[in-house]
């Protein structure tokens, strides 16, 4: 089985810059009118080899709102849709909706900056609870799917979730900020179990305009 995982398209504040994660932005016009273009539906539908079972996506409004965009109800009337509320991304906390800028004098920041590590987000989530949730929902999800079955499945969600299930998941093994992504960037893999691996990996999308 085959499953295909995009981050979700531009907002205004991804196009400034800022941390946006617990903040519940659309996409920008910008992003918006890309995505309705039919030339660039037909190029990211075209990635997909077998006919789609299932799109899930996080329940944030730059998530459904790609998915729509990309896969839309007149036009895939039978596919399911499912929301995965724990594929939310991680709340930023002091650092939400600010950029590299407006946090040049936050210490908690400056000490993420100069180690590259954060155990928790000032006034926010923690790291480790962040990822335990994301790969929990991801388990209990891929108990439903058949890896036999010669069909895909479409994930929409956020970096931060992508970069947690890869990290924990898929072969070769690489760290977390190594499964970086732009917005409509993704990978594309194949499941498989005992253990549970993401194998085959592929990058996509970059190829895309990123607004």
């Amino acid at each position: 089985m085959e499953l295909i995982f995009f981050r979700h398209g531009a907002t205004d504040g991804n196009r400034e810059h800022r941390y946006i994660g617990s903040t519940d932005e659309p996409l920008s016009g910008e992003c918006r009118e890309l995505l309705k273009k039919n030339g660039t539906r037909e190029r990211i539908q075209g990635l997909i080899s077998s006919g789609i079972s299932a799109i899930y996506t996080s329940p944030m409004e730059r998530c459904r709102e790609t998915a729509e965009l990309l896969f839309p109800k007149e036009r895939y009337p039978d596919l399911l849709r499912r929301e995965i509320p724990d594929f939310r991304e991680c709340e930023f906390g002091e650092f939400e909706g600010k950029t590299y800028k407006e946090l040049l004098g936050h210490q908690a920041y400056q000490e993420f900056l100069r180690t590259g590590k954060i155990e928790k987000f000032p006034g926010g989530e923690a790291v480790a609870a962040f990822k335990e949730r994301t790969k929990q929902a991801f388990l209990k999800l891929s108990g439903e799917f058949s890896p036999a079955e010669p069909c895909t499945a479409v994930f929409v969600v956020h970096g931060g979730t992508i970069m947690t299930l890869f990290e924990a998941y898929a072969e070769p093994a690489k760290g977390y900020y190594d499964w970086q992504l732009k917005n409509l960037e993704g990978y594309r893999a194949v499941l498989s179990r005992e253990p549970l691996r993401l194998t085959n990996v592929a990058r996509t999308g970059e190829w895309w305009y990123n607004p």
